[in-house]
């Protein structure tokens, strides 16, 4: 009983002014809700944006890896194609090297 006795002027200390100023009191806590209000809705339209934001760049970097690979499966081929055609050159730059004889004949008489 002794406690609540030494710890009433305390109380008394802090609940008397804010028992006076009531309605200031009431009049900024209900300032503080709107403000409060307005930054958690200003809070959950970024959170929203970064979401959007974050969807988008997984899809960018979704479809840069295709390409990626679109890319290399192209420039394989192309390899395989210059390789065939070196070798397919070879062939036909020995076949060139062979003189027909009718073609000796043609221009000859040219």
């Amino acid at each position: 009983m002794r406690q609540i006795l030494c710890k009433m002027p305390l109380v008394l200390t802090v609940a008397v002014p804010l028992l006076l100023g009531g309605c200031a009191t009431q009049e900024a806590v209900g300032q503080a809700q709107t403000s409060a209000d307005a930054a958690m809705a200003a809070a959950q339209k970024a959170q929203s944006s970064a979401d959007a934001a974050s969807q988008a760049a997984n899809a960018a970097a979704e479809k840069a890896a295709q390409a990626q690979a679109a890319a290399e499966a192209t420039n394989a081929k192309l390899r395989e194609h210059a390789e065939h055609e070196h070798a397919h050159h070879h062939v036909r730059r020995r076949h060139h090297h062979v003189r027909h004889p009718h073609r000796v004949r043609k221009h000859a008489e040219k």
